[in-house]
């Protein structure tokens, strides 16, 4: 599970935490075993961006 801070106090960062999120999954695809990844994102509300694909096939990843 991956929760992202969008509000706006991550504006400065945002390029930095998305690089890091998209190469944590990368590093991932290494693992034999079957990875399931969700990622929740807030700011003022919470938000469901993908929940539970294989890793293989989480939007960060193809």
């Amino acid at each position: 599970m991956v929760l992202m801070d969008r509000s706006g106090s991550m504006h400065q960062v945002k390029n930095d935490a998305e690089c890091g999120h998209i190469t944590l999954l990368l590093e991932q695809k290494t693992n034999p075993a079957e990875t399931l990844v969700s990622l929740y994102d807030f700011a003022t509300n919470h938000r469901v961006v993908y929940e539970y694909p294989a890793l293989n096939h989480a939007p960060s990843t193809r």
